[in-house]
């Protein structure tokens, strides 16, 4: 896509992230419009592996706060595990210095990089619990709150309001 389009969908992609165009290239999202992405056909490679990491590593996050079933579950980590076998096989760990550089602006980068636990003496990387656990949990409203204090920061934090009949559900008394 030409730099100075818009494209559909763009409320969705954030300032500054590569996004993959319909028709295979790399754009990053500048204001409201799409530029190419300046980088040579090495690079665009690198690039779309880690696009392929974050979006598994987002499906897998996902699937654990949504709910999902245990098996939706654990193939969103079988798929994130392959991505990222699979880019850290042809160039290296997410936190290899030219990793790190094509990615820098990128704002996905702290979840990437957050896949990794970079050892820097030893320049080498091992996976994160998300690999292998489950690291979130779906919210469950509380059922009870044993003061008034606490009523109201549920509340508060549910709905942004003082919400009297949710205060007397979660404590039992009356106004």
């Amino acid at each position: 896509m030409a730099a100075g389009v818009t494209m559909a969908g763009e409320s969705a992609v954030a300032e500054g992230a590569f996004v993959l165009q319909e028709d295979g290239t790399l754009a990053v999202r500048r204001g409201s419009f799409f530029e190419p992405a300046q980088l040579t056909p090495g690079e665009v490679l690198r690039v779309k592996g880690m696009l392929t990491v974050r979006d598994a590593a987002r499906l897998a996050l996902t699937t654990q706060r949504t709910g999902a079933t245990e098996a939706e579950i654990v193939e969103a980590r079988k798929a994130l595990n392959t991505a990222y076998d699979t880019f850290v096989r042809r160039h290296g760990f997410l936190w290899a210095k030219d990793n790190l550089r094509l990615f820098d602006g990128d704002p996905d980068a702290p979840l990437l990089l957050a896949l990794e636990e970079w050892d820097a003496e030893t320049r080498r990387a091992t996976k994160a619990a998300i690999f292998t656990t489950r690291i979130q949990e779906p919210y469950r409203p509380p059922a009870s709150a044993d003061t008034a204090d606490e009523a109201l920061m549920i509340s508060l934090n549910e709905l942004g309001r003082i919400d009297w009949s949710r205060m007397q559900e979660l404590t039992g008394k009356t106004p």
